[in-house]
């Protein structure tokens, strides 16, 4: 089965202290394992950088370690979706004719991008904002258990 995890999915599972890490580090592992074929996209690799540097984890993360995890652990675990030049202006556009503001853009990209590459399933901490966004993919949009 093909599936897609948000930023928020690939940070719990990679911080032990997080709230969420025992929900989230076995879907990773599996993922990791080929029970499920895994899908991000390129713009999530850079939100799990960006999170990872900048939130004040304790021990906090050194971006050479971010680095280090993401090129040892979830690059070979995730396959990255890249989106178009016209999936991307479809996406602003999209944004703006609903009248969404801020990071709704960012996840319209999470969903473009698990939809490009045909995921039946679709991990986020964000199930309803998500569900708002895609109506359609409504069903597909789940918590890790």
């Amino acid at each position: 089965m093909k599936v897609y995890v948000d930023t928020n999915i690939v940070v719990a599972s990679i911080v032990d202290t997080h709230v969420h890490y025992g929900r989230c580090k076995p879907l990773m592992d599996d993922i990791g394992a080929g029970k499920y074929q895994g899908f991000i996209s390129a713009h999530g690799l850079t939100e799990i950088y960006s999170v990872m540097t900048r939130t004040p984890f304790v021990p906090r993360f050194r971006p050479i370690d971010v680095w280090q995890i993401l090129s040892d652990d979830i690059l070979p675990a995730l396959q990255l979706v890249s989106l178009s030049n016209s999936d991307y202006r479809s996406i602003v556009e999209d944004c703006a004719s609903m009248g969404f503001v801020s990071g709704r853009v960012h996840d319209l990209v999470h969903l473009r991008a698990a939809e490009k590459a045909g995921c039946q399933r679709i991990y986020t901490f964000d199930v309803r904002g998500f569900q708002a966004l895609a109506p359609s993919l409504s069903n597909r949009i789940v918590m890790p258990h």
